[in-house]
């Protein structure tokens, strides 16, 4: 009986236990496969979601900043007696228009307070490209846009700074451009004795224009290049104006191309 019980159990196959070291190898490559996809889509989502807020703060740039240059282009005008009005070229334009005063003015205020400066309700705003320039290299660079305000029209002195405000409103954009329109045609610049323009023609992009690309764009030999950036433009009329259309709508439009 105890032979047969030794033989039986000799004969009984050896059970394994644990892992091989193959089986190992294969799960340690699996679970580092599974964090690194989840890492990859972790850093995709992150790029995704930065470059979606990067784009809308370019549409809301680009948005607020044409309507802010609309509101004050319908309520440009010529004052005869500074001989200052609408005046601009392709990368810039100055006009008159009007404003609410500030709430400053408004405030009642003690004998011993420190007076205000005087402001008016009728302000010569200019708005251009801000080019800088680079002091290691010495090139000049566009860095956004910027607007320029005056609010006292007869000061003695006007400097950038003291009397004109200087500000940068916007990093998002750095492409501007006006074109501006008598009843007939189309022009690249304006002169304040022309009176007030029809209409003018605001293009805005995210890419600049350099001078000499500008060159190869406004070329008259060959056909205008189209603008490569991402560009919003808007046709604003100027009520004021007392230039008549050809017909009951402006006729034609500015080149340039954009998206």
């Amino acid at each position: 009986m105890g032979d047969i019980t030794m033989s039986s159990m000799m004969k009984t196959p050896h059970r394994r236990s644990g892992f091989t070291l193959l089986e190992v190898v294969l799960a340690i490559g699996m679970i580092v496969a599974l964090m690194g996809s989840a890492i990859w889509f972790t850093q995709h989502l992150a790029s995704a979601r930065e470059s979606i807020n990067t784009k809308a703060q370019e549409i809301v740039a680009r948005r607020s900043l044409m309507r802010r240059i609309t509101k004050e282009l319908r309520c440009a005008m010529n004052l005869r007696r500074f001989g200052i009005g609408v005046e601009g070229t392709a990368d810039s334009i100055t006009f008159v228009t009007t404003a609410i005063p500030g709430k400053s003015v408004w405030v009642d205020r003690n004998i011993l307070d420190q007076p205000l400066p005087p402001e008016t309700d009728i302000r010569l705003i200019t708005y251009r490209q801000a080019i800088r320039e680079d002091e290691e290299e010495g090139v000049e660079y566009v860095v956004g846009i910027e607007r320029t305000c005056q609010k006292l029209l007869d000061a003695p002195e006007a400097e950038e700074g003291e009397n004109i405000r200087v500000a940068l409103i916007t990093e998002k954009l750095k492409y501007l451009r006006f074109t501006y329109y008598d009843g007939t045609e189309w022009a690249k610049s304006w002169r304040p004795e022309q009176g007030v323009p029809l209409a003018v023609a605001v293009t805005l992009g995210d890419e600049p224009v350099y001078e000499d690309e500008m060159t190869a764009m406004e070329s008259e030999d060959e056909e205008p290049e189209e603008y490569i950036g991402l560009a919003s433009r808007r046709l604003v009329y100027l009520p004021l104006s007392e230039m008549k259309t050809q017909g009951t709508i402006i006729r034609g439009g500015p080149g340039g191309g954009g998206r």
